[in-house]
């Protein structure tokens, strides 16, 4: 396998000075058709130095399989241009396209379909690995994915994956992320002495769950919903969602330190994104899949292999090995220094079982597939607790055909296996940041119990007796909020219907 594909972010770095990067927008067509706007022409010819500033081109002459379908189904002129790519033969090597870039750190976009003819299954590999993978139709002509790659040779090199059957190129972006100069080495630190230890405080009682009761606090400053959240270290992290009806994916991080009452804004994130799986690891959030937007269309995308770390410490992102396959609308827990992400539904929308883990202590091992999750699902909530994997609720399909669930399935990585527990009380969906432990009890705050039916339900699991419990409700319905536990009270904000600045704070006497 050439370079691995990943999503990859450099991690900021006050001391380092950002050089120009590298930009390439490269469109397939006929020599004849117009070139779009800020793009360059690939007519098919072999690869070499086109003239224009870039050296890029086909393993051999690809001319005659370059396709102009004019039709009004198309965003633009880059979506009726294609280049027909094939498979290799007994008589020929499969079609590839490579284009020489500096090495470094890129976002790739690219686009395949065709308005008129050729629905099918499409799959695109890069540097070796899959990028994309899915079927057109007659309702979605086009299927695009953006990514994430690290080049150490040299090349991007593309191709058409082995179960392809109609994959036409219709564009490609490449956009190198950041290029760094070596940073100035810190001077050796002064040793200092070893502080005193500090006392072990007295254990917090634990709450009486029965007296939950909510306050609104400060707004966060920008309404959202589909936003992700996690508590750490007594402060709620939101990133991301989405901010009005474009349904734009936000690169937006907020950070609400309940002892200033306040909200403050953080490094924003490397590609925004909605839907995406979260957990916590001490000082670290770890973000997963997701909704990331199609910046060259403005609007989103439904998967991504992306992971990314953020460090609430020094306010960095850092990337994190890619899932195997794309996924948006799945969730993560994290069980010791194990994450698992599974579930959600791949870049055509269809729910999946997979499973995957990510053992932080050996990330060269990249993803290990575990236990597939009985009920496949979109928008479901996601806890670790007592060593245990929490499968909560979520949906069966999306938008209108969505069916909420009440399932509860539980993994256990000591076995491998997934087990039902006691569903909850109703079905709730959109729940994807909505799912906290606290005092030991998993917390399930707003979602819906049907399609666009938004509850205000507060319901917590005692896993000691596999029950569920009604707490006190949210002082308004909510569905696609945050819920999250800050050590001895929960929070809740953001949320549907609207795009809300409503926070509230869960207290207990």
């Amino acid at each position: 396998m050439g370079d691995a594909v990943r999503s990859q972010w450099i991690e900021k770095l006050e001391d380092r000075r950002l050089l120009s990067a590298f930009v390439a927008h490269v469109n397939f067509q006929p020599a004849k058709v117009a070139v779009p706007a800020g793009y360059v022409a690939d007519t098919g010819a072999v690869y070499g130095d086109r003239g224009n500033g870039l050296v890029y081109g086909w393993n051999a002459n690809e001319s005659k399989q370059m396709r102009f379908h004019k039709t009004k189904l198309a965003q633009d002129l880059r979506f009726e241009t294609v280049a027909v790519t094939r498979l290799a033969t007994k008589r020929r090597p499969a079609d590839s396209w490579q284009i020489q870039v500096p090495n470094g750190e890129y976002t790739v976009h690219v686009a395949t379909g065709d308005g008129t003819i050729g629905w099918g299954r499409s799959q695109v590999v890069v540097n070796g690995s899959p990028v994309l993978d899915g079927r057109a139709t007659s309702k979605q002509r086009w299927l695009e994915s953006t990514f994430l790659i690290t080049v150490s040779d040299g090349m991007i090199s593309l191709t058409s994956g082995p179960k392809s059957k109609t994959n036409r190129l219709a564009f490609i972006d490449i956009t190198e992320n950041a290029v760094s100069q070596p940073p100035i080495p810190d001077p050796t630190p002064t040793p200092t002495p070893d502080p005193t230890p500090t006392p072990t405080p007295t254990p917090t009682p634990t709450p009486n769950l029965s007296t939950l009761s909510w306050h609104a606090v400060a707004p966060i400053p920008v309404g959202l919903t589909e936003a992700m959240g996690e508590g750490v270290n007594g402060k709620l992290y939101v990133f991301g969602g989405y901010t009005d009806t474009s349904y734009l994916p936000s690169t937006r991080v907020y950070c609400y330190d309940p002892t200033t009452n306040s909200w403050s804004r953080k490094t924003d994130m490397p590609v925004g994104t909605t839907h995406t799986g979260t957990a916590v690891d001490g000082q670290y959030v770890y973000l997963a899949g997701g909704y990331p937007p199609d910046t060259v269309h403005n609007y989103q995308i439904f998967a991504t292999t992306a992971v990314w770390r953020y460090d609430t410490v020094n306010d960095t992102w850092k990337a994190m090995p890619a899932l195997p396959q794309g996924r948006g609308a799945g969730n993560m827990a994290i069980v010791g220094q194990v994450l698992h992400y599974f579930s959600g539904a791949d870049i055509g929308r269809t729910d999946r079982h997979d499973h995957w883990a990510l053992d932080l202590n050996n990330l060269a091992a990249g993803w290990v597939a575990k236990a597939s999750i009985p009920t496949a699902r979109n928008h479901v909530g996601a806890s670790g607790l007592d060593g245990k994997v929490y499968a909560i609720g979520g949906a069966a399909n999306q938008d209108a055909n969505e069916t909420a669930l009440s399932t509860v399935e539980v993994y256990d990585p000591a076995t491998d296996k997934w087990t039902a527990v006691a569903s909850l009380p109703t079905p709730r969906a959109l729940i994807m940041s909505g799912v906290d432990v606290f005092a030991n009890r998993v917390i399930v705050g707003g979602g819906e119990t049907a399609y666009n039916i938004p509850t205000s339900q507060i319901t917590a699991y005692d896993p000691t007796t596999n029950t569920w419990t009604q707490l006190a409700p949210l002082p308004k319905k909510r569905t696609s909020g945050i819920l999250k536990d800050l050590g001895n009270e929960l929070i809740f904000t953001t949320g549907h219907p609207g795009f809300n600045t409503d926070t509230w704070i869960g207290t207990f006497s």
